[in-house]
């Protein structure tokens, strides 16, 4: 691999993240966890790649969730709904 594809790949494409970003959020309903390794399957993007997106989206609140690098998994918090009174 030379520089360039080295330099190229640690861009991440706003295409790319946004089908990455819109993987996870269509997931949020029905999963509470995830690996990595899933959203990179159907996304087709790399696994570091997705890791970085979603790394982001946890930092910015994009996404209520936890990131396990040990597991390379994310846990999504699912508000509860508070039923009135």
């Amino acid at each position: 691999m030379n520089t360039f594809s080295l330099i190229s790949r640690s861009r991440i494409s706003e295409s790319e993240s946004d089908n990455v970003k819109r993987h996870i959020l269509d997931l949020i309903p029905h999963s509470k966890k995830i690996e990595i390794k899933e959203i990179s399957e159907k996304t087709k993007i790399d696994r570091g790649t997705v890791s970085k997106i979603v790394e982001n989206m946890i930092e910015t609140r994009d996404i209520n969730a936890e990131y396990f690098r040990s597991t390379n998994s994310i846990l999504f918090h699912h508000e509860k709904e508070l039923s009135p009174g």
